[in-house]
Formats: C-alpha cells, structure tokens, sequence
C-alpha cells in the first residue's frame, strides 16, 4: 500500500504518470542505497533535526519503497479524492525523478482499476487502509485478488508450481 499525500493531493499525478509515489521531498536519489543502513545515513543527512524515532520510521518507508518492493507486486492506493482504492502492479524499479514538481521518489506503476469502492474490500483489509503509515505490507490475513493478464513477477513462487495450490 502507498499513499499519495496525506490528504490525497498527489493522486492525480501518481495516476496520470503511471507511478506509485512517496514524500521525504528533502531525501536525494536512494539509487544505489540498496541496505538499510545506507538509506538510514541518507535521512540523517536529510533531516537532522527530526527524532531518532522519526528518522527510523522515515528510513523503513523509504527502503522499503526504493529496495524492497518487487516488480509485479501489487500496489493498492487508498485514495481521499472519492473514497475508492486504486489497484495497479509494479513495472519497474525506483527512479527518482525531477519532472513531477515535489513528487521524486517513484515506482512504474500499471494502474489496473482505479475506482475499487471500498464496500468491496474485507474489513480488516480496510482497516490497514486506514492505518497511519505512507507505505505499508498489507501482509495480515490473506485475501486472493484476482487481476487479468500475465504476471509481472520475475520469478515465480515455488507455492504456484505446487499442484495442491488450488489455482
């Protein structure tokens, strides 16, 4: 999950450009940073006069966003414009980008549905929505979304090739 602003404000350039994006407008290009501790270093040089405890939280974020997430993992944006969520999968690595005013920390990003009302969403599904993070594994519980087309995974779980999968 990642948002687009706290209040929705960069929803519209996120879809529009085909992108998932995240905030930390003072944080350089974390291209090649590729460990957490090299983010880390970063957003201590960036922000020295947030906590500790805020600088931890700003380097979970974006690591995650620039290193962890993969491509073909499926992005859902919890959108404040109308109350709906926008699905879409990964298409590419971070880039960082200066053609998007503030906006520069972004992943290609093939928007699927932009319109999913959230009365279709399981509530505690619903809830992690809601939670407070910018970026967030929505990892508790498990609920199947089915998408059309080919995957955009590199590799394919060792689980999908199992004929007791159920698939």
């Amino acid at each position: 999950m990642v948002r687009a602003g706290n209040f929705g404000q960069q929803e519209n350039i996120a879809l529009e450009h085909g992108v998932a994006v995240i905030g930390f407008h003072a944080t350089p290009d974390l291209t090649g940073h590729g460990s957490r501790q090299r983010v880390a270093e970063v957003v201590k040089a960036s922000y020295p006069e947030e906590s500790e405890k805020a600088r931890i939280n700003f380097t979970g974020q974006l690591h995650a966003f620039a290193n962890r997430i993969e491509v073909g993992d499926i992005i859902a944006l919890p959108r404040k414009s109308n109350s709906t969520i926008a699905l879409g999968t990964v298409t590419g690595d971070y880039q960082y980008r200066d053609d998007l005013g503030e906006i520069h920390h972004t992943r290609p990003v093939k928007w699927l549905r932009t319109d999913v009302p959230r009365a279709a969403i399981g509530q505690d599904l619903l809830y992690s929505l809601g939670a407070d993070a910018i970026l967030d594994r929505l990892c508790h519980n498990a609920y199947r979304v089915h998408m059309k087309g080919e995957s955009q995974r590199k590799t394919r779980s060792p689980l999908s090739n199992s004929s007791t999968s159920g698939s």
